[in-house]
């Protein structure tokens, strides 16, 4: 586990608060050649920083739906299926598939 922050005023300071005991050892290394990092991008819904395995576009747009910045219409099934519902419509197929699938597979009487 690891945190990332900055020093102020020769303090380390933690970019996202971490739930760490007091007394806790910690380990405190520049970053690599010096190189700033980029603090985390906080959850609003939370208060704590999306993990680290998420890239950060897809982190930012997680913050902005998660702020209601974004309020995208999440399309139902049937619309997502509609065009493959059309298309089941065209090839002629059972309208009775669903009930009779042992007869249509295996040859077994259809039911009523």
């Amino acid at each position: 586990m690891s945190f990332t922050g900055h020093i102020l005023d020769g303090q380390v300071v933690l970019d996202a608060p971490a739930a760490l005991p007091n007394g806790t050892p910690v380990r405190v290394e520049p970053a690599a050649n010096g190189a700033a990092t980029e603090p985390p991008i906080v959850n609003p819904r939370t208060g704590g920083p999306y993990p680290s395995y998420i890239p950060r576009e897809l982190a930012e747009r997680f913050r902005r739906q998660d702020s209601g910045e974004i309020v995208e219409e999440i399309p139902s099934i049937y619309d997502r299926m509609k065009p493959f519902i059309e298309a089941a419509g065209d090839l002629g197929l059972p309208t009775d598939g669903a009930q009779n699938v042992d007869h249509y597979l295996y040859g077994h009487p259809k039911k009523k």
